[in-house]
């Protein structure tokens, strides 16, 4: 079974098991300013009670990024860039995959 995740009504990701599954396209959703990728504060407390696994697919570069909640609570930042708040990890704390 999966669950969708919204922010202000939009979908911005999936709880499939264990895992929290989100695509991005680079060029839109990467974060320069903080090197990596951003989950929104509200979401992020569901993805870290719910899963153990962090699945960041980029549909533009084809490539998956995989990390832990543990992770994001360990070495991300927090930061409002205009969308409400966020957690941002940098991209060197996460496993890639080229598909």
């Amino acid at each position: 079974m999966k669950t969708l995740l919204k922010h202000r009504n939009k979908v911005i990701g999936e709880v499939k098991g264990r895992t929290f599954r989100k695509k991005v396209a680079f060029s839109k959703h990467f974060c320069f300013k903080h090197h990596g990728w951003g989950i929104q504060r509200d979401t992020f407390e569901e993805v870290s009670e719910a899963c153990d696994e962090i699945r960041i697919l980029d549909t533009e570069n084809k490539k998956v990024y995989t990390t832990t909640p543990s992770e994001y609570l360990e070495n991300g930042i927090y930061d409002s860039l205009g969308d409400g708040e966020q957690i941002f990890l940098d991209r060197k704390y996460f496993n890639v995959i080229e598909l």
